[in-house]
């Protein structure tokens, strides 16, 4: 078993993929287990299917540090932060890694996710044409991009 807690995995694993030629890494993140097949989480717990569950923005410094070229992707619910100090985070990372991060940009969708904010998610169906909201799903992303990114355009 990889020992996922321990940096020196991720900065090893850094440098086999800088080695390997690799142009970037990819570091999904759920901020919940997935809990919605059978309406809860067994499945997800049993199979450790995205379990166990690092927080990118720990791993991308010690990683970027132990390379030279290798970019890195990172997923960021937009629930998961004040747009403010996301914005500090992750103009920080793109100091420390020297322009090599991106932003997986996510608005999340399960009720677990939520709870773990403090908010809840009201959608009835993932179908966009019966969305709630007026852009569909993605409507909460659009505004905090603009919070984020006022001078870009759509």
């Amino acid at each position: 078993m990889v020992d996922y807690t321990s940096i020196a995995h991720w900065t090893e694993f850094a440098r086999l993929l800088e080695c390997g030629c690799f142009d970037a890494i990819f570091l999904a993140d759920v901020i919940r287990p997935y809990d919605t097949y059978a309406g809860n989480r067994d499945a997800t717990l049993i199979c450790a299917g995205h379990l166990p569950i690092n927080d990118p923005m720990l791993l991308v410094p010690a990683m970027a540090a132990a390379t030279e070229h290798l970019g890195f992707g990172l997923t960021s619910s937009i629930m998961q932060y004040h747009p403010f100090s996301f914005a500090r985070l992750f103009s920080t990372l793109d100091h420390l890694s020297k322009g090599r991060v991106a932003w997986n940009i996510v608005t999340s969708f399960t009720q677990s996710a939520a709870r773990n904010f403090g908010c809840v998610i009201y959608r009835p169906t993932m179908s966009a044409t019966r969305w709630p909201l007026p852009d569909g799903p993605y409507a909460p992303g659009r505004g905090r991009l603009r919070s984020e990114y006022p001078h870009q355009d759509d």
